[in-house]
């Protein structure tokens, strides 16, 4: 059940939502009963196990549909009816779905997306919903490049230049490419592009988010590190207390030096100085 809260049906995606949502019902062995194929069997048994699938279906169909289309299905009752309602509500491939569809594609931005096959997928699965709703594009596939040049980021500025140039200098002898030579020549653009380092490949730019979070993370802990200590009393630094301070050690060591205080001297000279040692540095270089 929870998986399914990722496909929700609102009143503008069920075409997308219906492979979906039908897969994951064939997954979990739901479909027939659904699709009201299921045998019922007289078995008190088999009886229950049916009747417990139906709740099932019934269920994982309704928590995939958004709260404000709820209301078409509260007077079903079987996971049959359900499917067949929304089906009828919008199944329908009619005017108003190929509206919704022509501004989707109009509204489809390739700089939205990690790679330009990413953004041509979505692009060739709305050009055949849309055919599906009786609205074939192509006879405007001039229209559909063009419009897809207008949108291409700074990266491909030589690219754009190019066809401009070309058709404007070959005349009326010069002819459109069709849609997908167009296709075919703006991915190895995006391939030259990448190698030559203009342009960041989907997998590189995760690494620099990744490397990105890395640096973040090690900046946040050596803040916390330093927030563990207050300033230390001898230099004034952060980040150390001041019996770890190393500029203090090393004045220590040369007013040891200058006071002629040997560290090789016998271990009874040195307990006998220790004592006063101590009193001396602690006086000298206080904690």
């Amino acid at each position: 059940m929870e998986s399914s809260a990722s496909i929700i049906l609102t009143p503008y995606n069920y075409f997308d939502w219906k492979p979906k949502i039908l897969l994951q019902l064939r997954s979990k062995g739901l479909y027939r009963i659904v699709k009201n194929k299921e045998v019922k069997t007289n078995a008190a048994v088999e009886k229950s196990k049916y009747f417990n699938r139906m709740d099932e279906a019934f269920g994982l169909l309704c928590l995939s549909i958004s709260q404000e289309l709820l209301f078409h299905v509260e007077a079903c009752t079987t996971p049959n009816e359900v499917w067949n309602t929304l089906e009828t509500l919008f199944g329908k491939q009619d005017e108003m779905w190929g509206h919704i569809l022509e501004n989707e594609l109009i509204s489809l931005d390739p700089r939205n997306f990690d790679n330009i096959q990413d953004y041509f997928t979505k692009f060739k699965a709305l050009l055949l919903q849309l055919k599906e709703c009786g609205i074939n594009k192509s006879k405007e596939e001039n229209k559909l490049i063009l419009a897809i040049l207008s949108k291409l980021g700074p990266q491909y500025v030589v690219f754009v230049s190019a066809f401009h140039t070309i058709r404007l200098t070959t005349g009326k002898s010069w002819k459109m490419a069709t849609l997908d030579a167009f296709i075919e020549s703006l991915v190895h653009e995006q391939d030259k592009l990448i190698k030559m380092g203009t342009l960041k490949s989907s997998k590189a730019h995760a690494l620099v988010v990744h490397t990105s979070d890395k640096r973040n993370f090690k900046s946040n802990q050596q803040s916390k590190t330093k927030k563990l200590y207050k300033p230390c009393s001898f230099c004034g630094k952060e980040g150390h207390s001041v019996n770890r301070c190393w500029m203090r050690l090393e004045a220590l060591e040369k007013a040891m030096q200058q006071h002629e205080i040997s560290a090789t001297e016998s271990s009874s000279s040195q307990t006998s100085q220790g004592h006063a040692l101590t009193a001396w540095a602690s006086s000298s270089f206080p904690l």
